[in-house]
């Protein structure tokens, strides 16, 4: 986003302009979306609600996705 001159000062922020910048205009394709999606609602729930747990295969999906949209990241944008 910063390579974009976008800013903000908040993570819901963030969010926000990733979907409206990236996601929306299929930048980057909703799949990823999704997966920012349920990983903020999830950070947001380990944060504030003391809810939020993470199965370790749960966590390697997770880690797995990641690395895919990084790569996806890296060959699109750099």
């Amino acid at each position: 986003m910063a390579k974009k001159d976008i800013f903000t000062k908040s993570h819901s922020g963030a969010h926000g302009l990733f979907n409206l910048h990236f996601i929306k205009t299929g930048l980057i394709p909703s799949q990823y979306g999704k997966l920012v999606q349920v990983l903020f609602e999830r950070r947001q729930d380990a944060d504030y609600e003391l809810t939020g747990e993470f199965e370790t295969e749960e966590t390697e999906q997770f880690l797995s996705q990641t690395r895919e949209l990084l790569t996806y990241i890296r060959t699109h944008f750099s």
